[in-house]
């Protein structure tokens, strides 16, 4: 078999994986079935970014891989409600602080609406300039949708839950992630929607099959033998 036969052969398995995640059905509670879906499709991605960056600890390859085969246009974003609270939580009282909850002060979560990331959230390339002190720098990381994804993935696979009390049909097909609010309740709510995995999980295919085409390298040369699974 060549090459290209195994490149196609290893991405046409999680291809096929994806469609088979999607099909997944489930009586009762959907909110199950969400979670479900997006452990799974997390699997995926955790499986790509291991062969892409496998000497790589697993916080900093899978967050790489969502940068650079994601396709995640705002990934790079900060998330202005997390980065409000992060820094009134640590008294980190400034610049940035004051920009943030500029940013913010438009929207009101007390209505009920949903909002995407597109229209709240700030690069952190603008934000930077405002960050004078260790803390503010840090927070700037720490709350970027790439890192904070990572967050949501360790709840899921770690603890077999969703974190963030966010609302699943608030982010429809169209809409990958959103924030909500919740009638009375002055807090927005972060949603990673199906669709938001299912949309980098398939970009990662695409990229990283693209990857070993022009490398002619075979994937398979990059996945751990299993058969003595400890180590």
């Amino acid at each position: 078999m060549s090459v290209e036969d195994r490149i196609s052969q290893f991405t046409d398995f999680f291809r096929a994986e994806i469609n088979n995640i999607l099909r997944l059905t489930l009586s009762g509670d959907a909110g199950h079935l969400y979670r479900y879906r997006k452990t799974l499709l997390v699997t995926v991605l955790d499986c790509l970014a291991g062969v892409r960056f496998e000497s790589m600890p697993n916080r900093q390859r899978f967050t790489k891989f969502i940068r650079e085969y994601g396709n995640w246009p705002h990934g790079s974003r900060v998330s202005v409600p997390f980065l409000v609270s992060r820094l009134e939580n640590q008294k980190a009282n400034g610049l940035l602080l004051d920009k943030a909850r500029a940013r913010l002060a438009p929207f009101d979560p007390k209505a009920g609406n949903s909002t995407s990331l597109e229209l709240m959230d700030i690069e952190r390339e603008d934000l930077e300039p405002l960050a004078t002190t260790d803390v503010e720098r840090k927070a700037l990381g720490d709350v970027q949708h790439w890192s904070l994804l990572y967050g949501y993935r360790n709840f899921l696979v770690h603890e077999s839950r969703e974190p963030g009390y966010g609302a699943e049909e608030f982010a429809d097909n169209t809409v990958a992630a959103c924030y909500h609010g919740y009638l009375g309740e002055a807090r927005f709510y972060l949603v990673y929607s199906v669709e938001l995995f299912r949309s980098i999980a398939q970009a990662g295919i695409d990229g990283i099959q693209d990857y070993f085409l022009k490398e002619q390298l075979d994937p398979y040369d990059f996945l751990p033998d299993t058969s003595r699974w400890c180590k």
